[in-house]
């Protein structure tokens, strides 16, 4: 299995698969979130137990650990082969998978493991690394418009399904956009700023940015949320 050390956790990288299988997978909204929902995935059934918290999810919902000759492997693709365990893309989550012998439960053997806080922190810098991964994708396959006058063609187009604006962007900007979006209902993000969505799509600085709708830019969001959850931006 193709792997990489990160410090004490092995991460496997492989790449069979850059978006989930038209079908596969859903998107509902709960409680004015995105929620992903699916049918049953190669492993069987449509849901997993969070090995930290006993939560039950979706698969996408959760991050994916796999054995590699007894080492605790973050499958960051969800695409390893072998058996997997899941546990919900969250520092007490994860804290818990560790300390409380979750992942331990969830193999039934012996699990070597780094540290919860080594865990933590790169499980953390490794879904920045998948967000970012994520938009360049998205603008090699020319599914976002930058800036301003490129989220306003997409907008009229109608293919825009997901807009991120800058959390330090300007009130004008942010108010044109978030009354065009609640007129087409469009879902928002304003959780990075804008040098960080710079960072991301190859630009110092974005103020603004459309994503095609679909599984993509379901994904993409997903990763954002739980960077906000990690505390990381």
């Amino acid at each position: 299995m193709p792997a990489r050390r990160a410090g004490a956790l092995t991460v496997c990288t492989k790449r069979t698969r850059t978006e989930w299988s038209a079908g596969s997978l859903w998107v509902s909204r709960v409680g004015g979130e995105l929620s992903l929902k699916g049918e049953e995935d190669e492993e069987g059934g449509s849901e997993r137990t969070c090995v930290g918290t006993r939560v039950k999810a979706h698969p996408n919902e959760l991050e994916r650990f796999v054995l590699f000759e007894d080492e605790l492997v973050w499958d960051m693709r969800r695409r390893a082969p072998g058996r997997g365990v899941y546990v919900s893309a969250t520092p007490e989550a994860l804290k818990a998978a560790v300390e409380r012998g979750g992942f331990a439960r969830g193999f039934k053997r012996k699990v070597k493991s780094p540290s919860a806080d080594e865990l933590i922190a790169q499980v953390r810098d490794g879904v920045a690394k998948r967000l970012s991964e994520r938009m360049q994708v998205c603008v090699r396959s020319r599914e976002v418009a930058i800036g301003t006058e490129a989220l306003k063609e997409g907008m009229k187009e109608g293919w825009v399904g997901l807009i991120l604006i800058a959390s330090d962007a300007g009130s004008s900007t942010r108010k044109r956009f978030e009354e065009n979006a609640r007129r087409k209902n469009v879902e928002i993000s304003q959780v990075l700023d804008g040098a960080r969505l710079g960072a991301i799509s190859g630009r110092d600085f974005v103020s603004v940015l459309g994503l095609k709708g679909g599984d993509r830019a379901v994904e993409l969001l997903r990763d954002v949320d739980i960077l906000r959850g990690f505390g990381a931006i």
